[in-house]
């Protein structure tokens, strides 16, 4: 079972420790470097209320698969209210 369903079926989903396999597991279709920078990105130089949830291990930036996509879905849901609210003043 691929990681994303396991995590979606509340399995216990695994620990994507540093930042290629965080940036591997949002951005699978981006060359390396690039992935790396936005997920750098992500961590760090956007506000904090967008920020990825993520942890430390020994110094190693870490995320759970299922944070990510509850990470995710929470962004989308913020996206469709946003429009709603557009078409109701517009």
């Amino acid at each position: 079972m691929p990681v994303a369903d396991k995590a979606a079926a509340g399995g216990t989903s695994p620990i994507l420790y540093g930042a290629d396999p965080i940036g591997e597991f949002l951005f699978p279709d981006e060359r390396l470097g690039r992935r790396r920078r936005r997920v750098r990105r992500l961590i760090s130089e956007v506000p904090e209320a967008d920020r990825l949830p993520t942890f430390k291990l020994g110094g190693t930036v870490c995320a759970r698969p299922g944070t990510l996509l509850a990470w995710i879905a929470e962004r989308e849901g913020r996206g469709r209210t946003r429009q709603s609210a557009e078409l109701a003043e517009g």
